[in-house]
């Protein structure tokens, strides 16, 4: 899998390629780009359940865990070489704080994958519906709760 070069005035512009799926799915360091994947991811849950062909759209699952899957893989990255780690394309140290998110989110995500088949199963579809909601908005809180990494994002501009 070829490594993303986080491009931050595509960004601010509009241009960047991370609203590009195959481009976004690449591995990457910058917790910006694990971001936009996974508010992608989001998306894709918010028309969720839908079956192949259903309203022209393509199936959730399948997109869902793909960009679930590269998120894992992106904070796996920045947890193996922290020294690495870009924010919105500039160099950002992850503090202890931030390491112990990024780790529990790892956790989160794993939740949420194992969630997802459960999507297609008429008997467990309330179930999973409520842990893939419950699990997002848990991980949108950890970003959000942790000072250093909420602050670092707020400062990034962003044009989609």
């Amino acid at each position: 899998m070829a490594a993303t070069k986080f491009n931050a005035t595509a960004l601010a512009n509009g241009t960047s390629t991370l609203l590009v799926r195959s481009q976004a799915l690449n591995l990457s360091t910058d917790v910006v780009q694990a971001g936009v994947v996974f508010n992608d991811a989001i998306r894709a849950s918010e028309g969720l359940f839908n079956l192949a062909g259903s309203g022209n759209q393509n199936p959730f699952q399948g997109a869902y865990i793909t960009d679930l899957h590269a998120v894992q893989n992106d904070i796996a990255a920045m947890l193996a070489a922290p020294g690495n780690v870009t924010l919105g394309g500039k160099a950002f140290k992850l503090n202890a704080t931030d390491t112990a998110v990024l780790t529990a989110v790892q956790g989160q995500l794993t939740t949420l994958i194992n969630a997802a088949p459960n999507s297609t199963n008429a008997a467990n579809l309330t179930a999973a519906d409520a842990t893939i909601h419950a699990v997002q908005q848990q991980i949108l809180g950890e970003i959000h709760n942790d000072n250093h990494l909420s602050a670092a994002l707020a400062n990034v501009t962003f044009m989609a």
